[in-house]
């Protein structure tokens, strides 16, 4: 009877048959089995992503290494022979140091790394308010350099973004542009670490006392200034004033440079405008005078109140000196001389240019015979164009101005393209039927709300915010028909 070997024990013997057979294959066959050499080329980096001006030391930890040669291309220095080499990246780059190692045997090995170079972080933030009431929300925008441009929300994990708003239940909050709302009154920090992984980097900003919580929000004056007979001072606030309490007059103080006080005789309430009404004859040409006002009640119908103001400088120049300029060619450019500075000074797409009557000219022009513009009728009724020359600037232009008259029935409107301000009207003939204007917000129309016609002694004078906006300048009309206008600058 032939015996059979259970399958287990078959399998066993053939399996160590097999591994008998490779074996000895593999001692026939494999002549460098013996030879075999272990890795010798070891090249190191601290870390090959950094920021601007920081270091990377390389390490050339080769066995039996005899010399290398190092070059890095954007780095300082350049070369080096040292093993370990540190470093310095100073610009925003992508780079590709170079090793050549030289073994005892003779041997040599090249490697090339990649190094990148990015920007430092500079963290930065802004907030939609500074002062708010309890429980108003407070939008911050991170503005922090350094890391590219910040999406709306948190997408790059190797940018993290952590805020602590102290004053908040939940203080921290990791994202790109957070919203708080404080719901106590008080005064609080507010701070961001930016964190970047791939450099391991952690920057902080802290903003101290950067959120007020008041009971009342407190508005600075976006303008301060004397007006041209020295007789008042207006404080332009963003909306309207309440009416002011004369005990006010207590809380105000108008200082000279010589420490003498201004005498300030009543207050006012005029829509945006703060009024202090002065002394007559008591303002010196040229002089710089400080404003304060503290403890005061003085606020606007919407609840809010005026910011205290400490020694808020503002100058007093005395009386316009406005310069007379030639229209007689009316579409052209001319230069404009002001106290000794040159501008080139260009109209165009206005109509012509006339003779007018300087006797009744609000900017009183020299020459009684002056030529004004006739503006047209469209869309483009009047282009001012004004360049600096020889070392002139802007700077040197008080103010500029248009008076027009000639102008439309009560409705129409006048469109700028920069923000101007009314300072000036006339209406002597028409005492029962006196100029009103009003202005946008913006400042960029101005609405003719009563008038009495198109008479030649009803007038209005426009001053231009910002000399420098006469760069490029344009007015237009409502109006079907031309408007007189007349632009002119002033000097200090």
């Amino acid at each position: 009877m032939k015996s059979i070997a259970p399958p287990r024990f078959t399998h066993l013997i053939v399996g160590l048959l097999a591994v008998f057979i490779v074996s000895l294959s593999s001692c026939v066959e494999d002549d460098d089995f013996y030879n075999f050499r272990p890795v010798t080329f070891i090249i190191k980096a601290d870390f090959l992503t950094v920021e601007a001006g920081k270091s990377i030391t390389f390490r050339d930890s080769s066995i039996d290494a005899r010399s290398r040669s190092w070059t890095f291309p954007g780095g300082t220095p350049e070369s080096s022979t040292d093993p370990m080499p540190t470093v310095r990246y100073d610009s925003v780059g992508i780079y590709n140091p170079t090793v050549t190692t030289t073994f005892a045997d003779g041997t040599s090995q090249t490697r090339t790394l990649e190094v990148t170079v990015v920007a430092t972080i500079e963290p930065d933030f802004r907030a939609s308010a500074v002062e708010a009431l309890p429980g108003s929300r407070i939008d911050f925008t991170n503005e922090t350099r350094g890391v590219g441009d910040i999406p709306p929300t948190m997408i790059d994990s190797n940018v993290i973004y952590k805020w602590v708003f102290e004053g908040v239940s939940s203080d921290t909050i990791i994202g790109n542009n957070p919203s708080v709302v404080y719901d106590e009154l008080g005064t609080y920090d507010v701070s961001l670490t930016v964190i970047r992984r791939s450099t391991s980097s952690r920057v902080t900003v802290v903003k101290e006392d950067f959120i007020q919580i008041v009971s009342a929000l407190r508005i600075d004056p976006d303008r301060v200034e004397f007006n041209e007979e020295g007789s008042q001072l207006v404080l332009t606030f963003r909306e309207p004033l309440s009416t002011p309490d004369a005990a006010d007059i207590s809380k105000l103080s108008l200082m000279a440079g010589d420490g003498s006080s201004v005498t300030i005789n009543s207050l006012e309430a005029s829509g945006n405008n703060l009024v202090l009404n002065l002394a007559e004859g008591s303002l010196i040409d040229d002089e710089t005078y400080k404003l304060s006002y503290s403890g005061g009640t003085l606020g606007f119908a919407s609840g809010a109140i005026v910011s205290d103001l400490d020694e808020l400088e503002v100058t007093y120049y005395g009386a316009y000196s406005w310069v007379p300029v030639d229209y007689s060619t009316a579409n052209g450019t001319r230069d404009v001389i002001v106290n000794g500075k040159t501008f080139e000074w260009t109209t165009a797409d206005v109509r012509g240019g006339f003779k007018a009557n300087g006797a009744i000219s609000l900017l009183h022009p020299t020459d009684p015979n002056y030529f004004v513009l006739t503006t047209e009728v469209g869309p483009k009724a009047l282009t001012l164009q004004v360049t600096p020359k020889d070392g002139a600037n802007f700077g040197d232009l008080r103010a500029i101005a248009l008076e027009l008259y000639n102008m439309g029935p009560a409705g129409t409107t006048y469109t700028f393209s920069h923000p101007v301000r009314v300072i000036q009207t006339s209406a002597p003939d028409h005492p029962d039927t006196p100029l009103v204007t009003s202005l946008s917000e913006g400042g960029k129309v101005v609405t003719l709300d009563s008038t009495p016609g198109r008479f030649p002694t009803v007038r209005m004078v426009v001053l231009l915010e910002n000399p420098a906006d006469a760069a490029n300048f344009t007015m237009t009309s409502s109006h079907g028909e031309p408007t007189i206008a007349y632009p002119t600058p002033s000097g200090f």
